[in-house]
């Protein structure tokens, strides 16, 4: 999975925290909210809420996936799959192509996947919504989002240590964690401390914390790190 790189101002010894889509904050309140309403071993069903500022003539989906699928469905609309099963174009049905102004058009859908392999998560999502009006079309992003985390007292554990708390909550499922990215103020040499079902790598002034564990909407995760003075 990847992270959002991104700089915050720092004081010495104080730590930034960077994090890939955990906690999401929809930017752009014209895009779609996707929502994870339901997951089994092998698939999962989920909902894109998608408000509507102008009445539209049509709309298109355009999806990938970080792994292979079994098999997918989106109930309102045309699915165009690509060989690989990696990647869809959905097309708005006759009956659903034109949405009216002001009103939230849920699109729902289903994930299936070998329940022996890997999860699989989308790895792109864009709607393209074009009007009634023939001004033109809109694109967005729906997993552009901006991401925000909480980084807990960083207490002296020694002369040449601290440690603290990050404290996270996920705004939808996952298989596996999303990397979460730590930026301090200065390099570090000698690496970090994470729990056991963590694991890190760090880089000049930079640290990856990464785990095999999935996560649950809304499940709080904290976990203790800890770090040179």
């Amino acid at each position: 999975s990847s992270g959002i790189n991104a700089e915050w101002p720092l004081r010495p010894g104080l730590l930034a925290l960077l994090l890939a889509p955990l906690l999401v904050v929809f930017t752009d309140q014209s895009c779609a909210e996707y929502i994870i309403v339901e997951r089994w071993s092998n698939g999962w069903k989920g909902h894109l809420m998608i408000p509507v500022p102008k009445a539209t003539i049509s709309w298109r989906l355009d999806a990938t996936f970080d792994n292979r699928i079994l098999a997918g469905d989106f109930w309102a609309g045309q699915k165009i799959w690509k060989g690989d099963k990696k990647s869809v174009t959905v097309l708005g049905n006759d009956w659903s192509a034109k949405q009216k102004a002001g009103s939230v058009f849920k699109l729902g859908f289903t994930v299936n996947y070998n329940e022996h392999g890997p999860g699989v998560d989308f790895s792109t999502l864009e709607i393209t919504l074009c009007w009634l009006d023939g001004s033109g079309c809109s694109t967005c992003n729906v997993l552009d989002t901006e991401c925000t985390g909480a980084f807990i007292a960083a207490e002296a554990a020694d002369e040449t240590t601290r440690t603290g708390t990050i404290q996270i909550m996920p705004s939808q499922c996952y298989s596996k964690m999303p990397n979460i990215t730590l930026s301090f103020s200065d390099v570090i040499f000698s690496g970090i401390t994470v729990p056991a079902d963590f694991s890190s790598d760090c880089a000049g002034d930079s640290c990856v914390v990464s785990s095999e564990r999935g996560l649950e909407v809304n499940e709080e995760l904290q976990f203790d790190v800890c770090f040179p003075a």
